[in-house]
């Protein structure tokens, strides 16, 4: 603000900013070595979060998203002290942190944007509703929303401590709900060579259950 430069000795530890990259200010992470990349969730979690939201919940996710990548840019612990419809040239951006906005969006969205996005989108909200628009089809695929419940349980079977009957319980439990989704939606080749029962003898019957349970 001042309008000058200032040479200031200051002790850094590399390696505890190294240990917390998400905490490291955008003016340090070229001597810390930080990447941005790895730093955000995936695309496809970020759908199924969407999916499952109505168009109000979905704007606000989107925000906050925005404005915590804005923080995360410019060196703020929380994105609280970025304004929805401030114009990025007035928090200071530049060519260089205009670039960095963007990859980390990037990351955080698995899109592929454009490094003029904060010029052609100005404000942080601005941007929500441009990933609104981008990722709409996505969302709208209800495919996502489950593989984003999928990932959950995989995480929560992985973290889960379980002695053996309730593995088996669970187990069996994941068993039973397979099947029933198979029987929902069976695979259209796999139900034309379904074999005919109407007119099969008891001994094809036994022989195919015997195949079906892997008897021999």
């Amino acid at each position: 603000d001042a309008g000058g430069s200032v040479v200031v000795p200051l002790p850094l530890d590399l390696v505890a900013l190294r240990s917390q990259p998400a905490t490291v200010p955008y003016l340090l992470r070229h001597m810390a070595r930080v990447s941005s990349r790895g730093q955000a969730g995936g695309g496809a979690t970020l759908a199924g979060r969407l999916s499952g939201l109505g168009p109000e919940e979905r704007e606000r996710l989107l925000l906050d998203l925005v404005r915590e990548q804005v923080a995360g840019v410019l060196g703020h612990a929380t994105p609280h002290a970025i304004e929805a419809d401030r114009a990025f040239k007035e928090f200071g951006f530049d060519s260089l942190t205009a670039v960095e906005f963007r990859n980390r969006l990037n990351i955080a969205t698995g899109l592929e944007l454009p490094s003029t996005l904060v010029f052609d989108h100005p404000t942080a909200r601005d941007v929500a509703v441009q990933l609104q628009e981008l990722l709409a089809p996505r969302v709208a695929d209800g495919s996502q929303q489950l593989i984003g419940e999928v990932e959950r349980l995989e995480a929560a079977l992985a973290a889960a401590s379980l002695v053996d009957g309730g593995r088996a319980q669970i187990t069996a439990r994941l068993e039973t709900l397979l099947r029933r989704w198979n029987a929902a939606q069976p695979d259209a080749a796999t139900a034309e060579d379904e074999p005919d029962l109407s007119t099969a003898s008891d001994d094809e019957l036994f022989d195919l259950l015997d195949n079906e349970l892997g008897h021999s």
